[in-house]
């Protein structure tokens, strides 16, 4: 293989996924029969299961497996993956999916000099076999601030990783990498860190990724995250820290995007707090969250989206167990 060739690098964070990777591995070598260099990245992150073995079957020349000693999370394994990758262009994949109807080589003719992203959409399989597919209502070139306000209020584009591509190029230049002390939301702030450095974006009216969604899926434990106890809701918390990141971000005259974030700081905020009370979550970290979230309590009050009648009042009745705290 010529490495200064490839065109497409996927990248697969995976944790004892030897039961479920092979689904996504055989989607990928399906959908790539054009003749457009590629690779596969597998970063095996302290698995405990016979993932390699899994790997090593395939027997495939395209397939790389880097394993970690030591489990450090999805977002460092991202990162090896990122500074290992080899193509021009760079595609995340969870290893509990799978890559749909995929045409490599008219996929990548979007890419042009000024375009340095490709979006499209998805479908959910759940586990009691229904599909619901979610996918832009056209195929359009738009500018990174029209990007991001389709990453925060369209659900078929979203703030993952999953469902976009990426120019290499950009995220060396601009030393992007994924943030390893976010744990939830910290796909958001990785797209929206690439996007400010962009151009132009094309959004695909397809649906070409599927999230296989189940209690040990990634999107499943997210999910399922919001029940689980302090140490982990201390995990879950650090969306805001992403959010915050995000305002940072946004340019001053996107008012509806800051009042979107700064609602979803505050009605998420004072809704996992509430949990994090009862979890037995230690009370130094309670009162660095108190204080997170009560600074935007005036803006979320006066200033933000008011179309959500009941995410607002919920949120404000919330408060009070928050300041009472």
């Amino acid at each position: 293989m010529n490495y200064d060739e490839l065109r497409l690098s996927f990248i697969i964070p995976a944790y004892n996924s030897a039961q479920r990777i092979e689904l996504l591995l055989n989607s990928i070598l399906q959908n790539m029969k054009s003749l457009e260099p590629f690779e596969i990245i597998v970063v095996d992150d302290g698995s405990k299961d016979d993932l390699g073995g899994i790997i090593e079957k395939f027997d495939s020349k395209v397939i790389r497996y880097i394993p970690l000693i030591e489990n450090k999370g999805v977002s460092n394994a991202r990162n090896v993956g990122l500074q290992n990758a080899r193509g021009k262009y760079i595609q995340f994949l969870d290893s509990d999916d799978t890559l749909l109807d995929y045409d490599v080589a008219n996929l990548l003719s979007y890419f042009s000099n000024d375009i340095d992203m490709v979006m499209f959409g998805f479908i959910e399989l759940n586990e009691d076999g229904k599909i619901e597919p979610k996918f832009p209502e056209k195929t359009e070139v738009i500018d990174k601030y029209e990007a991001m306000e389709k990453v925060i209020f369209e659900e078929a584009i979203s703030g993952f990783v999953v469902n976009k591509i990426f120019r290499k190029e950009l995220i060396l230049r601009e030393n992007l990498l994924l943030n390893v002390n976010i744990h939830y939301a910290e796909d958001e702030l990785f797209v929206f860190e690439y996007l400010n450095y962009t151009s132009k974006i094309v959004v695909l009216d397809k649906a070409l990724y599927q999230f296989n969604l189940n209690e040990d899926s990634i999107r499943g434990n997210i999910r399922a995250g919001l029940f689980l106890p302090g140490n982990k809701i201390k995990r879950i918390f650090t969306a805001l820290d992403s959010w915050e990141k995000i305002l940072n971000i946004i340019d001053a005259h996107q008012t509806k995007l800051k009042k979107e974030i700064i609602g979803t700081i505050f009605s998420f905020g004072t809704s996992i707090y509430v949990k994090a009370k009862r979890s037995g979550m230690s009370k130094d970290d309670l009162k660095y969250r108190k204080k997170q979230i009560t600074k935007y309590l005036v803006y979320f009050l006066f200033n933000t989206n008011k179309q959500n009648i009941f995410r607002r009042c919920s949120a404000i009745l919330r408060i009070f167990d928050v300041i009472n705290f």
